[in-house]
């Protein structure tokens, strides 16, 4: 993890990446490995906003957002939103993509006659 000027100051422990299952920290920690500076970062409902902001890289004002008090079937059409002119790493569970609109994100393909 690189040093962020919005970066928490106190000490952050290493995920446990022992196996079998990922804890949440060992994701986000992949995550923040994976994205670039210019990437922004929004996530609906994810364990705690605390350790969003411990765990990521936030190099720029206005690279992370998330909801603050939940909101199922919002979350994608937000990322949608935000990735109009910018990268998006858009964070969601399988609750708040089911409840979104079925035409704002990806479905399977179906086989038309």
């Amino acid at each position: 993890m690189s040093q962020s000027p919005f970066r928490s100051t106190r000490p952050i422990a290493e995920a446990d990446t022992s196996g079998p299952h990922f804890t949440a920290e060992a994701i986000l920690d992949a995550i923040d490995r994976g994205t670039r500076d210019d990437d922004t970062v929004f996530s609906l409902e994810w364990t705690s906003a605390e350790m969003l902001r411990d765990r990521l890289t936030i190099a720029r004002a206005r690279s992370l957002f998330y909801s603050a008090a939940g909101g199922l079937g919002w979350g994608l059409p937000a990322a949608i939103g935000l990735k109009l002119g910018r990268p998006v790493v858009c964070l969601l569970g399988d609750g708040p993509r089911t409840t979104a609109s079925p035409a704002c994100g990806p479905r399977p393909a179906t086989k038309s006659r």
